[in-house]
């Protein structure tokens, strides 16, 4: 099933937007570009939580409250620190405070 705008010409995508929509146009390029940052953090926090999972031997939901610990307990936003854990998997310099209270999370889980 395909979705077109009202005046849209078929096989133009939908998020096709051209300068004739006006600020229409200009808001939906912005909510667009707002939901792809989005779904790139989601899935920086999915990875994290896989590198958890295999860090710590633990089922997801529980690497996913582990994440959650971490970042709660340094003051951090949760896709900070997935962030983190992704560069300390990757093998690449992460905050010494954060391998840190990674290891204590992982102990307390």
């Amino acid at each position: 099933m395909r979705f077109y705008r009202l005046g849209q010409a078929p096989g133009e995508p939908l998020g096709a937007v051209d300068d004739t929509h006006g600020d229409e146009g200009v808001l939906l390029r912005a909510e667009l570009e707002k939901l792809r940052h989005e779904v790139a953090v989601r899935s920086r926090i999915c990875m994290a939580e896989g590198a958890v999972v295999v860090l710590g031997h633990l089922p997801v939901e529980q690497a996913a409250a582990v994440l959650r610990d971490v970042a709660h307990t340094l003051g951090l936003d949760l896709h900070r620190v997935a962030e983190h854990v992704l560069t300390l998997v990757q093998g690449t310099g992460t905050p010494t405070v954060v391998v840190d209270e990674l290891r204590r999370a992982l102990d307390r889980a």
